[in-house]
């Protein structure tokens, strides 16, 4: 079966909005013109091209937005390489440079410093170009290194944003999801499956003694503990099932558009996967169990009776024995 949905990590490399990119191409603009130059550029490092995110909005400038073109031989490519700027005084005098793309625009000169991540890995470069010869003067140098720092900064920005925005509705050690965006999913499920007619079930899941895992082996084992119990539901599940962790050992499994069978033939998967997780040392270990209640929706049916006739479920497979799931 294929792996569920994966799990939601705050991405290290979020896209630039658009927003981002106007103020990129006025920082390109201001370059340009500061330098006196026919184009500046931010350039984004792709696997196999570089691309242009930012261009300047000069009549001379040679380049559009959101094109691509083979990493090498180009400028760039050197410079996210090595990690380090690039000046080319004249490629067309340059036997290293001579047949760079750039020189059939009539570009004789290059400047670029790199640009990065906060976390230290490339994203692309800011450069300029001319039609004349020219090596960067010390303004130059000054004006590049400040517009470059601008530019990182924005990318520090970014990323926060996205880290902020991913805080607020994923569990930060299992990279679930949380209560917060469970809630109207749920409600959606609902809506959906009394529009169609098709079942669509909750599952409310405890782990079992968890709090002996903890006591026995130390948090940070029971943080590992979640974490593949975690992976184990993503691998139980469809992809369009959706797992949140809604609290301590709390979880629930929204599941749309499966009969009795077919929920049974899922949970079952999902509890031999959790067999397979040991804690503690070879010769003194634990089995990772869980005790499910699952239940359909009912028409009409609150989306807080039904989470609450889930639970009442599952505590009734606990005091039944645990390691086991009930169904209604």
């Amino acid at each position: 079966m294929a792996q569920a949905y994966e799990k939601g990590f705050p991405p290290s490399h979020p896209e630039p909005s658009p927003e981002i990119i106007a103020e990129w191409r006025c920082i390109a603009t201001l370059l340009a013109k500061a330098c006196g130059v026919e184009a500046g550029l931010v350039m984004r490092g792709n696997p196999d091209t570089m691309e242009v995110m930012a261009a300047s909005e000069l009549p001379e400038t040679p380049y559009e937005e959101g094109e691509k073109a083979p990493r090498e031989p180009l400028y760039c490519n050197t410079v996210l390489r090595t990690g380090s700027e690039l000046v080319v005084h004249d490629a067309f005098n340059d036997p290293e440079w001579r047949d760079n793309p750039d020189t059939e625009l009539g570009l004789a000169s290059y400047f670029g410093m790199p640009i990065r991540w906060p976390d230290g890995e490339p994203f692309g470069t800011i450069c300029i170009l001319s039609v004349a010869p020219r090596s960067p003067s010390t303004f130059d140098r000054e004006l590049m290194d400040r517009f470059a720092h601008v530019v990182e900064l924005t990318l520090q920005l970014l990323v926060a944003q996205a880290e902020l925005k991913h805080a607020a509705t994923h569990d930060p050690l299992t990279g679930l999801m949380n209560r917060k965006p469970l809630e109207p999913l749920a409600e959606q499920f609902m809506h959906l499956g009394e529009r169609s007619g098709v079942p669509v079930w909750l599952v409310y899941w405890d782990l079992d003694h968890f709090k002996s895992i903890n006591d026995l082996h130390g948090h940070a084992a029971g943080d590992e503990v979640l974490v593949a119990v975690a992976d184990a539901a993503l691998a139980s599940f469809r992809a369009s099932d959706r797992v949140a962790r809604i609290g301590g050992e709390e979880f629930i499994t929204l599941m749309y558009d499966v009969d009795e069978r077919q929920l049974a033939e899922a949970l079952d998967r999902f509890m031999e996967r959790l067999s397979r997780i040991r804690i503690g040392q070879p010769d003194k270990t634990q089995t990772m169990t869980a005790s499910l209640g699952a239940t359909a929706h009912i028409a009409g049916e609150s989306l807080a009776d039904w989470i609450a006739r889930a639970d009442r479920l599952m505590f009734q497979a606990k005091n039944a024995g645990r390691n086991r799931y009930l169904l209604a």
